[in-house]
């Protein structure tokens, strides 16, 4: 006999929700940092927009872009949860998780990765590919325009 057993409840009639829409419910329990990830001194730069976690630089406010005839847009997840998101063209302060899919794509004709922050692995918004194109959508509650 097993020592523990995994049931399902009677009355569950859907999927649990797929890993990357998961990630925003995890605690975020990470030491700020003033060093990036080469150890080299995060500079003071004016016109920086950091993740507003660990302070880390993400990208730049020259890095903006209209996508679909504007930079900044709102979607809902298949779980209900808002995003207010802006596009960016560059986002060195991030990196990419996982596979690129078309599930749930809010911009028709990209695959999106899930992108998160460089220092403390935040979750900072998705990367977006297209036949011939990319943009990064960062959620703007995640970030700071450091002036």
């Amino acid at each position: 006999m097993p020592l523990f057993a995994i049931t399902k409840p009677s009355n569950h009639k859907s999927a649990p929700l797929p890993f990357a829409f998961r990630l925003d419910l995890l605690p975020l329990k990470t030491k700020k940092r003033s060093k990036s990830d080469s150890g080299e001194e995060q500079s003071d730069r004016e016109n920086t927009i950091i993740c507003a976690y660990c302070s880390h630089a993400i990208t730049s406010p020259e890095s903006r872009t209209a996508i679909a005839g504007t930079h900044e847009h709102a979607f809902f997840n298949p779980a209900g949860v808002i995003y207010e998101i802006a596009c960016f063209r560059a986002a060195p302060g991030v990196y990419t998780e996982g596979f690129a899919t078309g599930e749930f794509t809010w911009f028709s004709g990209y695959l999106w990765q899930i992108a998160l922050c460089k220092v403390c692995r935040a979750h900072l918004g998705w990367f977006y590919t297209g036949k011939e194109d990319y943009f990064y959508g960062l959620i703007r509650n995640r970030l700071i325009e450091k002036q």
